[in-house]
């Protein structure tokens, strides 16, 4: 019997060991234990701004980094069960996703703007999501996505890119 070391690979340089023991590496499929929740272009981490006296916010994502071209109209989701991966590093410093989603899936929920306490709106490349009255059930990861001109210069060409905004006590 010997001892298999399996790496699954959450990002570039990062990941996470697990240990199985068999009588040979080659018996040991793995599963795919990570998956990345957010097909697209990151673009970096979005931010969040407290009015009167934190029981408003307004999560702000800006899609004019690196020059984008917005070509759709934003949308925002709440992701649930996202999980962050942990940073050896700088504070906040992240060239890729920081989240990721466990084996099961994560849960996307739609923002009911019909809801009067949530509003989105579009300020030039800045778009905004406003949470009025918040609630501990809107404590979170939200994900900001829009589709692009592509950065290769094809006319004609589109990405998906996004932010991600964390909102936390």
């Amino acid at each position: 019997m010997s001892l298999v070391v399996v790496r699954y690979l959450l990002t570039r340089g990062w990941g996470f060991y697990g240990y199985y023991y068999n009588r040979s590496g080659r018996d040991y499929q793995p599963s795919a234990k990570n998956v990345d929740p957010f097909p697209g272009k990151f673009l970096g981490l979005g931010s969040v701004h407290y009015l009167r006296g934190s029981y408003d916010v307004e999560l702000h994502c800006n899609f004019s980094k690196d020059g984008n071209k917005l070509v759709s109209n934003v949308v925002w989701v709440k992701v649930e069960r996202a999980y962050r991966q942990i940073s050896y590093g700088p504070p906040n410093v992240f060239v890729t996703n920081p989240y990721f989603c466990p084996a099961g899936g994560c849960i996307y929920r739609d923002i009911d703007t019909s809801d009067k306490r949530f509003f989105a709106d579009m300020h030039g490349e800045v778009a905004t999501l406003h949470i009025y009255d918040l609630e501990p059930r809107d404590y979170g990861v939200y994900r900001c996505s829009a589709t692009a001109k592509a950065s290769n210069g094809l006319p004609g060409d589109t990405e998906a890119i996004y932010e991600i905004v964390e909102l936390f006590t």
